[in-house]
């Protein structure tokens, strides 16, 4: 039963992050420069894998607050072309500086706290231990989407979690990536000459 329910999840997933990433792909085609049309890609492909993932986990909300914040430079109607309007009104309408005063309220309790926890541990053998252990949290949190509202074991589900569907997010866009080489005769032509390139360079240095 847990590996059909696991299958099924996986296909799910596929699907979603699949029919995003394509739409990204479509808006992102006419884009004039280069370097916007990576950013495109790029946002397009953290969108369809927090889309695909679904609400239930937080470094999905995360990743999707941290999309969000984006629309400064442009990102706006894009993602929300990828979310909807409902999901992007959801997202986005909230006051920034409710959320800075939030963020700043967290931070100044998170110091105190680390303050008390540094004094308390200097004491002894396991203060280094605990401070290297803090580090790695520290570490850990800036690299989860989400992740400095979370600790403990939440954490280390939310990061297995996270690690585990962005796996899945590579393994897509590799996909996508050779089903377009293949279906464009240029671009697989292209790729060949590159390589052959690379491999005359390697040739002549050995």
């Amino acid at each position: 039963m847990q590996l059909a329910a696991a299958d099924t999840a996986a296909k799910a997933f596929k699907q979603v992050f699949l029919k995003k990433m394509l739409l990204g792909l479509r808006h992102a085609s006419p884009i004039a420069s280069l370097q916007g049309r990576k950013a495109a890609i790029h946002l397009s492909s953290n969108a369809a894998l927090a889309v695909a993932r679904g609400d239930r986990r937080r470094w999905t909300r995360g990743l999707l607050s941290r999309l969000a914040r984006q629309e400064e430079r442009g990102a706006g109607p894009f993602l929300k072309l990828l979310l909807g309007d409902d999901r992007y009104r959801k997202l986005v309408p909230q006051n920034r500086k409710i959320i800075t005063k939030r963020s700043l309220k967290l931070i100044r309790s998170r110091k105190t706290t680390a303050k008390k926890k540094t004094s308390s541990a200097e004491n002894g053998s396991r203060g280094l231990a605990r401070c290297f252990l803090a580090k790695r949290m520290r570490l850990l949190k800036s690299l989860v989407p989400g992740g400095n509202s979370l600790g403990g074991s939440t954490l280390m589900e939310e990061t297995l979690d996270y690690v585990v569907f962005l796996q899945c997010q590579v393994d897509l866009m590799r996909g996508l990536v050779e089903t377009f080489q293949f279906s464009n005769p240029r671009a697989q032509n292209k790729c060949t000459l590159e390589e052959r390139k690379e491999a005359g360079g390697e040739q002549i240095e050995h």
